[in-house]
């Protein structure tokens, strides 16, 4: 695997190619070809808000350590790509997250930086999401955006060519999001912890509401104690009645 590093938007770029042969790493000023020029009008965008300074980017065979510019990637071909993310330019895949995104020609996909869980995720609003997505077609990020690496471009189509929009999702995550084992795992543990505090919250209010009413669980165990020792005691008061009877 050949590794090649470039100097764009005030960032490094390391991009990874899948063969021996040096690729062209993309910078801000590309070669006007037939490609660009078809990308420009018909290529899509992804908007990346809020990143931090040296996390890990990637699409498809290209991953980048980003710098304080970045915003996204333009120039993005239709069709199927892979985005994942770290929270460290240094990961190594250890908690590593991605997803599979089919895009259609013009499609600008917006998403923003959680840094709770240090994923990309999608804006709550969908309105905001649409303006994002003019400001992009209108160019008012554009020295933001970096170049898709148009040299590795035919190799991901090739990779890709039978993964149609209706078979990833198929295989992709109910929540359409793949974790690496430990990001997987932190992300279960974390909705485990989340559920037992609720669990907790809710029997500190049961436990408060009772003592509200002046009882608690022991004085109900001891009336429901008083109530069947006199139900056993009337029953025998009936017997020895009849008994004498």
């Amino acid at each position: 695997v050949f590794v090649c590093v470039c100097v764009w938007g005030g960032g490094v770029l390391v991009g990874r190619a899948p063969t021996r042969t040096s690729p062209r790493m993309p910078t801000t000023r590309m070669e006007r070809t037939a490609e660009v020029e078809r990308l420009q009008e018909h290529g899509c965008s992804v908007l990346c808000l809020d990143c931090p300074e040296g996390m890990l980017f990637g699409i498809d065979y290209a991953a980048f350590t980003i710098g304080p510019r970045f915003m996204g990637v333009k120039l993005v071909p239709p069709g199927l790509h892979y985005v994942y993310t770290s929270g460290s330019g240094e990961d190594v895949g250890v908690s590593r997250t991605g997803f599979f995104l089919y895009m259609r020609p013009q499609e600008v996909a917006v998403f923003r930086w959680d840094p709770s869980v240090e994923e990309l995720v999608r804006p709550d609003n969908l309105d905001e999401e649409a303006r994002y997505a003019d400001g992009v077609r209108g160019f008012d990020f554009d020295q933001h955006l970096g170049p898709y690496p148009l040299d590795l471009s035919s190799q991901w189509s090739e990779l890709t060519r039978y993964a149609t929009a209706q078979l990833v999702a198929k295989i992709e995550p109910v929540g359409k999001v793949v974790r690496s084992k430990r990001a997987e795992y932190d992300a279960i543990s974390a909705a485990k912890m989340a559920s037992q505090e609720a669990a907790e919250e809710e029997a500190k209010a049961n436990l408060t509401e009772q003592e509200g009413d002046g009882t608690t669980g022991e004085d109900e165990d001891a009336t429901m104690i008083a109530a069947a020792n006199t139900q056993e005691g009337e029953q025998e008061q009936e017997q020895q009645q009849q008994q004498q009877q």
